[in-house]
């Protein structure tokens, strides 16, 4: 299905949960369990995946909004139907009523294919920098494309490797968008190492017997020319194949901007305002995370804005119980982490002083609407944790000449509290 940008990313926001339309011929098929393409317009190039979780059917819009009401607070029943008419006509109204499909996003993640299907040529790539390395002969053909997950380090140091299950002939060096729908079990030289089975969003397979004998086939007997033995154990489902994904994720590294991102923090904004309550002002996604394009470490950043600095250390039981650990405050902010499921960075801010939240906000939004500037910066961090993979000392001191340069362009003067800040706009 195609979708214009503001629903489109309403979904990636998490704050759309169903996608309105007519109960037409082809929406009839549609079945609760179903998975749905959405391709963003214009140029249809940005896509994400969805399943069907509900379906409820109206005789008519105005019997929809009734239903629904709550999910859009800020309309009015007579615009909200006039607003339908846009794009539908009162006849076909009339004729299908109209459908809510309930939807949810699902995960879905990238593979650098190494090696094409029906070849026995093996490629070699360096997996953190996909740079070319060389191409070997194996004994066995490849019976799917193959290659690794992007942003991933499993135990031996690689990426985690996967077979991508589809008859398209994916070519070496290209990266495919792909949703897991298992994962296989490998015993190589004696050492347990897993392998994730995907198919290109959009499409349907099944690890069925078919697949798991072709995969069989190939392990066993792929490395005859060397004399290594290479054996397959279980196959497993959907869940494990996430479980070692998540697993394997990187955390220190900086990676490609993931539209994931802000889904997670609409969720934890959520757990937030219930922790703060009117005493929360605000409620921002601050840092690369919150920066549409600009590769960043998966560490989500938030900041609440709450009116007194005095007030801050009561809210460390709460925040405690929902997974948060206080780590430090100061004159500006108190700071607190959070690492599982989702990693996150939490900053209460005082309006009553302290910069630090106009700062976090003016350098965000600067970065938001100049793409040359948050690509050089993205360079930059990419460059920093090549010379400190740890990720801390010199990669945050080399950040803060671009930094500064930011906040001149975008205006920022040193001191400005977010009261006086408010004050200015």
């Amino acid at each position: 299905m195609k979708l214009t940008e503001k629903p489109f990313d309403a979904i990636v926001a998490g704050s759309k949960k169903y996608e309105l339309r007519l109960n037409d011929e082809k929406r009839q098929q549609v079945q609760v369990g179903d998975k749905i393409v959405f391709r963003k317009l214009p140029d249809l190039e940005k896509k994400l995946l969805v399943k069907v979780t509900s379906l409820k059917s109206y005789t008519d819009f105005g019997e929809m909004f009734d239903d629904l009401k709550s999910e859009y607070p800020d309309w009015q029943k007579e615009d909200w139907i006039e607003g339908m008419y846009k794009y539908y006509d009162r006849e076909d109204e009339q004729k299908y009523g109209a459908l809510a499909i309930g939807i949810e996003m699902l995960p879905t993640f990238e593979v650098f294919v190494e090696n094409e299907s029906d070849s026995d040529q093996k490629n070699i790539y360096n997996e953190k920098t996909q740079e070319y390395i060389k191409t070997v002969t194996v004994s066995r053909k490849y019976p799917y494309a193959y290659g690794f997950l992007l942003d991933t380090t499993s135990g031996d140091g690689d990426n985690l490797d996967c077979f991508v299950i589809t008859e398209q002939p994916f070519k070496t060096g290209s990266i495919v968008e792909v949703e897991p729908i298992g994962l296989m079990e490998q015993i190589d030289d004696g050492e347990e190492d897993h392998n994730i089975l995907a198919v290109p969003v959009g499409e349907v397979a099944a690890v069925n017997d078919e697949v798991k004998e072709k995969l069989t086939d190939f392990i066993d007997h792929v490395f005859d020319h060397l004399d290594k033995t290479v054996e397959v154990g279980r196959f497993l489902g959907i869940d494990a194949a996430l479980s070692e994904i998540e697993k394997t994720q990187d955390e220190k590294g900086v990676i490609r901007y993931d539209s994931n991102w802000q889904v997670e923090f609409e969720k934890e904004k959520q757990l937030l305002r219930d922790v703060f309550g009117d005493s929360a002002i605000e409620i921002e996604h601050i840092g690369s995370t919150a920066v549409e394009g600009l590769a960043a470490k998966p560490i989500i950043d938030l900041a609440v804005m709450i009116p007194d600095h005095a007030d801050a250390d009561k809210y460390s039981n709460a925040l405690e119980q929902i997974g948060y650990k206080f780590h430090s405050k100061s004159t500006e902010r108190h700071f607190y982490q959070k690492r599982k499921p989702t990693a996150f960075n939490l900053s209460i801010a005082y309006a009553d002083r302290g910069g630090f939240w106009p700062r976090q906000l003016m350098f965000r939004d600067y970065l938001r609407s100049h793409p040359d500037l948050r690509d050089e910066y993205a360079d930059l961090k990419k460059d920093l944790i090549e010379k400190y993979p740890e990720g801390v000392g010199g990669y945050s001191e080399g950040k803060t000449e671009s930094v500064q340069k930011v906040l001149d362009l975008a205006g920022w003067k040193d001191g400005l509290t977010y009261n006086e800040w408010k004050s200015t706009l």
